[in-house]
């Protein structure tokens, strides 16, 4: 239809080319009447003109309107448009999925970075679980420490003060009998007080007496004799080097009370250490002035003496067994990363059966920095890094404490020495204030 329109345009800006025929010339009448009937029909062929063209305009207008536009090209580019719609929706589509899986698969790369997070830096190192479970009674081994040293320390003061059922209720003779025939018992040593081999006779027995065949009583020694002999006044073997004491004071089923336990042991040593002569027994002067202070000058030296029977109670308490504790295979697990063969002799000199709440601290705190491997194995997380430090930092706590307290118990006995020295020189003050004040009021009379 457009190439119609261009055609018949074209006929109306046609000019034709004059072409010159080989024909014979008009006469002049031929041009006149040629002339005057071209002006006659020049206005009505106008018009002619005009009016075709303007009904043949008219045609095409409605054609292009109606047909060409309206029923052919709208239509076409309506349906173009709707294809274009649906073709841009539907690769709206793929670019929204796109998006999706691009937001889906950040969204699950940083889920499983945090996750690989969480199990780096949640996951704790083998070492820190050394501490962790090793700590585990700790507690429960303090509070009998603290339990133990309360009894110690009321077993003291029990003698000292001559309790109901003590040896030396009665007298400070009767308390010394008792501890003789322990001795004789218990702790004596043959040859001990110079023995001599050479005073024996073919019989067996000695021509001479030498060392304390006479004192001890061989015939009720019990099968522990040999261990036993002299731990009354061995402090360094029986404590000092000691990491566990086999002994339990909380014990309460004991009936009748056994004497050949290691708290009997411990008793015997206090006894020898401390308060060898006990205070007097016999209360028939309290009634009187003089023997009242006499009796408090008495509990003033018990007093004393019971500030310094606390240090060695704490110390005794400090390495009393813990029983069942739960934590026995993993110390003895310290000792063997250290090398140290597993052998039940190595267990109780280094821990003992059921280490104490020394021995415990000494693994936390000396044995398991011992082994390299332990210091090679800081080369981890930075959060196992500063886990460990934390738990070293609190097992340090915890020997500051008890270095605190060995501190405090220094300083009791350091004062109560001074105070002791100072008791002379106190009463002669006292005396010469009182002369003075005597000799004001007689010089005011």
């Amino acid at each position: 239809m457009l190439c119609a329109a261009a055609l018949f345009m074209s006929t109306l800006t046609y000019k034709p080319t004059l072409v010159y025929a080989h024909c014979s010339p008009c006469s002049v009448l031929d041009c006149l009447i040629t002339r005057e009937l071209i002006e006659d029909y020049h206005a009505q062929g106008e018009a002619h003109i005009d009016n075709h063209i303007d009904t043949r305009f008219e045609e095409f207008k409605e054609w292009m309107l109606e047909e060409f536009f309206q029923n052919n090209l709208l239509v076409a580019m309506m349906m173009m448009t709707e294809q274009l719609s649906a073709v841009g929706m539907q690769q709206m589509l793929g670019v929204g999925m796109i998006f999706d899986a691009k937001i889906q698969m950040e969204t699950q790369r940083l889920f499983q970075e945090l996750q690989a997070k969480a199990v780096k830096d949640y996951y704790p190192s083998e070492e820190l679980c050394y501490f962790g479970t090793n700590v585990r009674s700790l507690s429960h081994a303090e509070s009998r420490a603290d339990a133990t040293a309360l009894g110690l320390n009321a077993v003291a003061m029990a003698r000292h003060t001559g309790e109901f059922n003590n040896a030396g209720a009665q007298s400070a003779i009767r308390d010394k009998q008792a501890r003789w025939r322990k001795f004789q018992t218990t702790y004596c040593n043959p040859y001990n007080n110079g023995y001599d081999p050479q005073a024996e006779n073919t019989a067996g027995m000695p021509e001479r007496f030498t060392g304390l065949n006479p004192a001890c009583d061989l015939n009720n020694f019990s099968t522990q004799a040999d261990y036993r002999r002299n731990v009354d006044v061995d402090y360094q073997r029986m404590v000092d080097t000691r990491r566990t004491i086999n002994m339990d004071l909380t014990d309460s089923n004991l009936e009748p009370y056994p004497v050949d336990l290691p708290e009997d042991d411990i008793f015997s040593l206090m006894k020898n250490l401390y308060g060898h002569h006990i205070t007097r027994r016999d209360t028939g002067y309290v009634d009187r002035k003089s023997g009242q202070y006499l009796y408090l000058g008495l509990r003033s030296v018990t007093a004393r003496r019971n500030v310094a029977q606390n240090s060695f109670n704490s110390i005794a308490a400090l390495k009393t067994k813990h029983e069942e504790s739960p934590n026995v295979e993993y110390m003895r697990a310290i000792l063997q990363n250290l090398g140290i063969e597993p052998t039940a002799e190595n267990y109780m000199e280094l821990l003992g059966e059921n280490p104490s709440y020394y021995a415990q601290l000494e693994a936390l705190s000396k044995r398991m920095y011992q082994n390299q491997n332990f210091y090679a194995s800081l080369y981890d997380k930075p959060e196992n890094v500063e886990r460990t430090g934390v738990a070293l930092k609190a097992i340090d706590l915890m020997l500051d404490r008890e270095r605190f307290e060995s501190r405090l118990r220094q300083e009791m006995l350091i004062s109560v020495l001074l105070s002791t020295k100072l008791v002379k020189a106190q009463t002669a003050v006292s005396d010469n204030m009182h002369g003075l004040i005597d000799d004001f009021k007689q010089v005011q009379d």
